[in-house]
């Protein structure tokens, strides 16, 4: 299911962009100074920019990724879903002795499809995890784009910075510190996806607040756990989502999802005892 969804949302951008390029028709050119391989955009202005290009690639691209996030979105939280189910299962010892996902566990993968609430809540995390992700990523690249030629944004602080000044390693160290900081950051909402999938009754900010408690004592057990998980991910990229869409994304959600369910017993015994 992952990878028809993979599939789709490729198709979906490849259309997106394909109309922004596409050529004008004869009738008009035939009237006009535009020529036939002049973008559609033409049509209107006889004769199309630089920054008008830049700018209708801009909003193919913007449209093909918030239609690619609006696809995956409920496929992704209906996978953690299932996880999270079966987990439960396992721990239940509910799980029948044929293999495979029993009908409960599976029927997740379309939770989030079945009602325009539960598609909200799917698109609000992800759009949450992807809003996060662009702030920490910009964080780390500014000082390193503030020191080069292409960002000139401390030229106005040329007079006040010493003669000699490492800007370089200073906006190095800057980023790096951005990097274990928004890395922190994301061991201390680690299971906010799980808790926010279990608990429909909870919001996002809820679940941050119930995570971070979870979390505390157990965030370099999840930085560890993501850090395994590096290889993966570049074995993912450099073979253009296959392999990503049919082991690496079940099995790290797998693992989520399992990591969840005991960091929860390791509360409930602290709570008990």
């Amino acid at each position: 299911m992952a990878t028809v969804a993979v599939l789709v949302a490729m198709a979906c951008k490849s259309v997106v962009k394909a109309f922004f390029s596409l050529p004008s028709l004869e009738f008009v050119t035939a009237s006009s100074s535009i020529t036939p391989d002049t973008p559609v955009g033409s049509i209107l202005t006889e004769q199309i920019t630089v920054p008008a290009m830049t700018a209708l690639d801009m909003a193919a691209a913007v449209s093909s990724d918030l239609l690619t996030l609006a696809l995956l979105a409920p496929i992704i939280a209906g996978m953690m879903l299932c996880a999270l189910r079966a987990t439960s299962e396992f721990d239940l010892n509910l799980t029948s002795s044929r293999r495979g996902l029993s009908s409960y566990c599976a029927g997740g993968l379309g939770y989030f499809f079945a009602s325009a609430h539960n598609y909200r809540r799917a698109l609000a995390l992800a759009t949450s995890a992807v809003l996060r992700a662009v702030f920490w990523f910009a964080l780390v690249l500014l000082p390193l784009w503030a020191v080069s030629e292409a960002g000139g944004m401390l030229a106005f602080a040329a007079a006040y910075i010493p003669a000699g000044f490492p800007l370089l390693p200073a906006a190095i160290a800057l980023s790096l510190f951005f990097l274990l900081l928004g890395f922190f950051m994301r061991t201390r909402r680690y299971l906010v996806s799980p808790i926010y999938i279990e608990n429909p009754e909870l919001t996002l900010r809820e679940s941050a607040r119930r995570s971070a408690k979870l979390m505390h004592g157990h965030r370099m057990a999840a930085a560890s756990l993501e850090l395994g998980y590096i290889a993966w991910w570049l074995l993912g990229f450099f073979t253009l989502g296959i392999v990503l869409s049919l082991f690496v994304l079940p099995y790290y959600l797998c693992c989520r999802a399992i990591f969840y369910r005991r960091i929860v017993d390791l509360q409930q015994q602290k709570e008990e005892a």
